[in-house]
């Protein structure tokens, strides 16, 4: 669980694995909905790195369930994580 400020904004960073051909895409989902899909290639340590950043924290942000997923081809399930929002509401 990620605990958040209301108003503030909250930056949550993914790194895909280091290995696989082809290279991961790496995405943030809530709700079924695609958030970034903005991921680039960290050449220092061979990762795939996506930063997702929330300008403003609401009170509908509260228990939203983010999800990362790493994929790398159509045929495979991705692999995921998932984080809980816990936003300290004024």
């Amino acid at each position: 669980m990620s605990v958040c400020e209301h108003g503030n904004s909250k930056t949550i960073r993914a790194t895909g694995m280091k290995f696989g051909k082809p290279r991961p895409a790496v995405t943030w989902w809530r709700d079924y909905a695609l958030l970034d899909d903005t991921y680039t290639f960290v050449t220092g340590d061979n990762s795939v790195r996506n930063e997702l950043e929330i300008e403003e924290l609401k009170r509908n942000d509260l228990l939203a369930v983010l999800q990362c997923q790493a994929s790398n081809n159509n045929i495979t399930v991705p692999a995921s994580v998932s984080v809980t929002l816990d936003v300290n509401c004024k």
